[in-house]
């Protein structure tokens, strides 16, 4: 298994945090459009510009939508993948914490107790084992 197959899990999250920032500034646009209505003659309405904002506000939550829909399967078969490996529990629980759960390894540290050496040392093992497995 290369790199690139185990960090499409960590990539998928960030295109998730991007688009939920993203959805964020839209619909805080959406509610800065709003006109006030004072009584006085407007030279030009404003619907077709929330109606755009709400088209793209759609659009954002179905791409978004669907990039979670992704990212539990990416998730689901990285997992069976990573557990099929000639690993150790240790190396199967470290490479699972880190690429599924996208935790960072000072993180991972906390979690297992364990020192930052050992951390790297079981991790650099699942890398080596996983590439010659894949071979």
């Amino acid at each position: 298994m290369t790199e690139a197959e185990l960090n499409a899990v960590r990539e998928l999250k960030k295109q998730i945090l991007n688009g939920e920032r993203q959805l964020k500034t839209l619909r805080t646009a959406a509610e800065n459009l709003v006109p006030v209505i004072d009584g006085m003659p407007h030279a030009r309405s404003q619907s077709s510009r929330v109606a755009k904002i709400v088209t793209l506000i759609i659009d954002a939550e179905q791409s978004l939508n669907a990039l979670k829909e992704n990212l539990d399967s990416m998730s689901t078969e990285l997992v069976m993948k990573i557990r099929r490996a000639p690993l150790t529990t240790r190396e199967q629980e470290i490479l699972i914490l880190r690429y599924v759960a996208c935790m960072n390894f000072l993180d991972i540290e906390g979690e297992l107790h364990l020192s930052d050496a050992r951390i790297f040392y079981h991790h650099r093992q699942a890398l080596n084992k996983m590439r010659v497995w894949q071979e």
